[in-house]
């Protein structure tokens, strides 16, 4: 539901098992429960599936919404299976990282944020629920053939926010922008237990350190990483466009 209420069995995969065959285990069993409940539902898809555990979308029910006390929540309009899938179970990855790897904040995943006519793949909003620090995110994740397409179209995009535009989106000034890569020949559904050809995330760990190069004269917000880093999001392995690597947080 944190989320937005949709996702796939790829999404919820046992991150922790040695097997593949063991990551998918539990989502297998999980969605079938919860279908036989009608506490979820699978959505139709737009054309032929070619993987169902990484292509078919299932979304939460008005009794799923109350089983869980949050039917305030759920939107009335029904969601469709999305027209880029691998775009969007990524997107998901993302938002779902946040969630399991910052357990000491409060976390509002919005997909509805526009910034002076932007509007980001994900805008992450954290609370600390210890000291009420709060942290901003607008994230991008851009799965092109080259980075000067991601530089041109995102990152100079992005450079276009003045603090006024934060300010009406409810941002606060200090937020980031995350850069999140994938060169275009890269499966966005594999898992990282599944990651067989190292030479091609080599090259992507290699474009994004040339992007944050090509960026290095804008301001200081901006945070590159390689998609396929997505379960280490909470590590200190962003590069900024200043070169240096660190932790958003």
């Amino acid at each position: 539901m944190s989320i937005g209420g949709i996702f796939t069995k790829n999404n919820i995969y046992s991150s922790k098992a040695k097997t593949k065959v063991g990551s998918f285990l539990n989502a297998h069993k999980i969605t079938k429960q919860l279908l036989k409940d009608q506490l979820i539902r699978q959505l139709p898809t737009i054309t032929r599936v070619r993987n169902k555990r990484q292509e078919t979308f299932y979304c939460i029910t008005g009794k799923g919404a109350n089983y869980i006390g949050r039917r305030e929540e759920l939107k009335s309009k029904v969601p469709k299976s999305p027209n880029n899938v691998m775009h969007e179970s990524m997107k998901f990855d993302i938002a779902l990282a946040f969630l399991r790897l910052y357990p000491d904040y409060d976390i509002t995943i919005r997909y509805d944020v526009i910034v002076n006519r932007i509007k980001p793949d994900i805008t992450i909003f954290l609370e600390n629920r210890n000291t009420g620090f709060k942290y901003h995110f607008l994230v991008e994740i851009e799965r092109k053939k080259t980075i000067d397409l991601v530089y041109k179209g995102k990152v100079l995009l992005y450079n276009t926010i003045k603090p006024e535009h934060l300010k009406q989106a409810g941002l606060r000034p200090e937020t980031k922008y995350l850069i999140i890569y994938a060169d275009w020949k890269f499966d966005g559904f594999l898992r990282p237990i599944e990651y067989i050809d190292q030479r091609e995330i080599a090259l992507m760990e290699k474009r994004i350190k040339k992007l944050a190069e090509m960026s290095k004269d804008l301001p200081d917000k901006y945070r590159f990483l390689s998609f396929n880093n997505f379960e280490k999001i909470n590590q200190p392995i962003w590069l900024s466009n200043k070169n240096n690597k660190s932790a958003i947080i």
